[in-house]
């Protein structure tokens, strides 16, 4: 990775799944990735990974048909 490239990644914190998935679509311009990383479990949220990645995919089709 170049001092450029370092330089260019931004780092956001969020409190929850769905204010890191409004952030990242008010920063991300289409065609940027979005890497999406707790740094913590979330069993406080979710009952399992199963959950969360239902909500996480809710989430962004609500985002998506807001377009539409």
């Amino acid at each position: 990775m170049t001092e450029k490239q370092k330089k260019e990644i931004k780092i956001y914190q969020c409190e929850t799944l769905e204010d890191a998935v409004l952030v990242s679509k008010k920063v991300t311009a289409m065609g940027n990735v979005v890497l999406l990383s707790p740094a913590s479990a979330s069993f406080d949220m979710f009952k399992n990974f199963e959950e969360r990645g239902e909500v996480f995919k809710s989430l962004v089709w609500n985002l998506k048909s807001k377009e539409e």
